[in-house]
């Protein structure tokens, strides 16, 4: 292995510029490897170099012995799910063998290299995070992944979590991410890095080597209108109608600068890189046959050659790679809406046993509504659901409500939308899609819906009388209407309102008899769990009676027994409590579900410091606190501290117990 101390780059290698202080700290990251891991997110607009960062970490790595393993997303590839964690785990998947047998069969599932269904993302992630234990155990490992806002959501969420989770692990994780609107939902949650252009000086070196010969006018205007955008600056230098043409932002002056190399390419060529360009696997097997559907002619093998001369794309094996992302945007762009339509169109023919993608082909050529393929695609989220691509399946069922022509059934599969984000723990989601249902005219019963998923990130918050009694109200109609499904989880969201204060004994007493006549078994979980919480006095004894049976009904489904271990811990059966949801967190860690594991874990935090297991309620709570804060659940995330400051004063430790008791008074 080459020696760390003189490996890394203290000088820019060959093509990068101005970036001194960038590779100093990629440098370090590298050297201290052996110390513990870290995790890096570069985010910048495109053309600014963040990819020549992440080839310069590449090459850097290389030098000292270290293995890299690299993924980046497709502008399309949002819809086809853990294809990016495939292509970064597709060198090592030889290693799954020394998985525990679940792990091993749900990850080989998940990026379709075994049989079966995915049912746990969590699991996933937790499997992905031990195979790169077991590979950076042989060999220290950096992981890169580029272009992470067009990487699929499920691969996103597993990337983010094992980012989170290698400061005692001998890996690197760098990413890059563009800046845009989706900043917001795209984020990793790790530590980001601003990259900006580079400073005049740079910019002028890198500009007199790639252009000796430009005027000092034009030299002079490249450098203002570049802003020190590498990519612009080596791009707009051989364009001079792009010099002095209109001001445009750099990615609209860059789409232009590659559009404009398409002009003189012969229909075959353009008929290709059309159809890679809307495709989201750049397989040549698929690509060279839609393409020669749309052109209605033959693409022989020379097609690509006029690309390949001009430097737009490489040929890796059977795949088609753009040299930058924004070449692909340029030729989609470039297309008017028809050709794109017809790439898309025949990419689907092509595609026709392989339904899930075949379906987003056949929406991304539908113009309003088209309620044939709004179902393929609602079929398409629930096999995602099954492989535990909940984000994939949120996205879909979105999608499909936008093709949607009845209003009602669109409502429905926002609101199914909005749920399976809660699952995930997706506050941003689930506000964005009920804010799409909540534009369109909704039945009473899918306002109560509505203003329940509106909420759900703040079930447990303090509540006064009013608000308890609205939710109570909604459950009553759902109830009379036959919904006991929504009847109960607006009744349980009621109730947890009284937890954390009390909003005196007659809103108590109300939200025990919605609950009691909404229809709901006995041993219901949802039912024993809203009379336990909101009424602990009054229906203790009764919901003590039901708990073996209810437990026993939900043993199979782990919200279930999370409901069940709540209505022990509120009725004060602290033992029954902790079985039940040491049981149910396996279950909801598992199947990925971290909004509700979030909760589960804070029940079973307090359950095992009133028990005295100090050990279990310190694990519990360092788990609680962190999921808490992914899943914008602040009520949860103050009890965790609240756990955490008993557990350093019963230790003894008054300093730390202050500091944990005065975060958590902050919520």
């Amino acid at each position: 292995m080459t020696d760390s101390s003189t490996a890394g780059p203290r000088e820019a290698p060959p093509g990068l510029v101005g970036r001194q202080s960038e590779l100093v700290l990629l440098d370090g990251m590298l050297d201290g490897i052996h110390d513990g891991g870290t995790a890096l997110v570069w985010r910048g607009e495109a053309g600014v170099g963040k990819s020549a960062l992440l080839d310069a970490a590449r090459a850097s790595a290389q030098r000292r012995g270290i293995n890299t393993l690299w993924t980046a997303g497709s502008v399309v590839e949002a819809g086809l799910a853990f294809s990016g964690l495939q292509r970064l785990l597709a060198p090592v998947l030889d290693r799954v063998t020394q998985l525990p047998e679940r792990q091993r069969g749900v990850l080989l599932a998940a990026v379709g290299a075994g049989e079966g269904s995915v049912s746990d993302l969590y699991l996933v992630a937790l499997a992905t995070l031990e195979l790169i234990r077991i590979v950076a155990g042989e060999r220290t490992l950096l992981l890169i992944a580029d272009d992470v806002h067009h990487l699929d959501g499920a691969s996103r969420d597993v990337l983010g979590f094992v980012g989170r989770r290698v400061e005692t692990e001998p890996v690197v994780v760098l990413a890059a991410l563009r800046d845009g609107p989706d900043e917001g939902i795209t984020r990793l949650d790790l530590p980001e890095r601003q990259l900006a252009g580079l400073d005049p000086a740079a910019a002028g070196d890198l500009l007199d080597a790639r252009a000796p010969d430009l005027s000092p006018t034009a030299r002079a205007r490249l450098l203002e209108r570049s802003a020190g955008n590498p990519l612009a600056l080596v791009e707009l230098s051989d364009t001079a109608a792009e010099i002095d043409g209109p001001m445009l932002p750099i990615s609209a002056r860059l789409k232009r600068a590659f559009a404009a190399r398409l002009d003189d390419m012969p229909p075959t060529t353009r008929d290709v890189l059309l159809t890679a360009a809307a495709d989201e696997a750049s397989s040549l097997t698929e690509i060279v046959p839609a393409a020669e559907l749309l052109g209605g002619r033959s693409s022989g093998p020379g097609a690509l050659q006029p690309a390949l001369d001009a430097g737009l794309v490489t040929i890796e094996g059977d795949m088609l790679r753009f040299r930058h992302p924004l070449v692909r945007a340029a030729v989609y762009q470039a297309a008017d809406l028809d050709r794109r339509h017809a790439a898309h169109g025949a990419l689907a023919e092509v595609l026709v046993e392989q339904p899930d993608r075949r379906a987003w082909h056949r929406a991304a050529c539908v113009i309003g509504s088209d309620d044939e393929v709004a179902a393929e695609l609602e079929a398409v989220a629930w096999r995602a659901h099954r492989r535990g691509a909940i984000l994939h399946a949120a996205t879909s069922l979105r999608r499909a409500a936008e093709l949607t022509a009845t209003v009602a059934v669109r409502v429905r599969r926002l609101l199914l939308a909005a749920e399976l984000a809660f699952e995930l723990g997706r506050a941003d989601l689930v506000r964005l899609l009920v804010e799409d249902a909540q534009l369109l005219p909704l039945s009473e019963r899918d306002r109560a819906r509505a203003d329940w998923l509106a909420e759900i990130f703040h079930d447990g918050a303090p509540g006064d009388g009013e608000r308890v009694r609205l939710l109570v109200a909604h459950g009553a109609r759902a109830s009379a209407d036959g919904d006991v499904d929504l009847a109960l989880k607006l009744m349980l969201g009621a109730a947890l309102r009284c937890w954390w204060a009390d909003p005196g004994l007659e809103v108590r007493r109300e939200v025990v008899a919605a609950a009691e006549h909404s229809g709901a078994h006995e041993t219901d979980p949802r039912l024993l769990s809203t009379l336990a919480v909101a009424g602990p006095i009054v229906c203790g004894r009764r919901v003590m009676l039901r708990l073996p049976d209810a437990a026993n009904e939900a043993s199979l489904d782990p919200r279930a027994e999370q409901l069940v271990g709540m209505a022990a811990f509120a009725v004060g059966d602290y033992e029954a409590a902790q079985v039940i949801l040491l049981k149910a967190t396996e279950g909801l860690r598992e199947q990925g579900r971290l909004g509700v594991l979030t909760q589960a874990l804070g029940l079973l935090c307090w359950s095992a410091f009133l028990l005295g297991d100090w050990p279990l309620a310190a694990s519990a709570a360092a788990e609680q606190a962190a999921l808490a804060r992914e899943t914008a659940q602040p009520m949860w995330e103050a009890a965790a501290g609240m756990a955490l400051g008993g557990l350093a004063g019963v230790h003894g430790d008054e300093a730390e117990a202050a500091r944990h008791l005065d975060e958590a008074d902050a919520f």
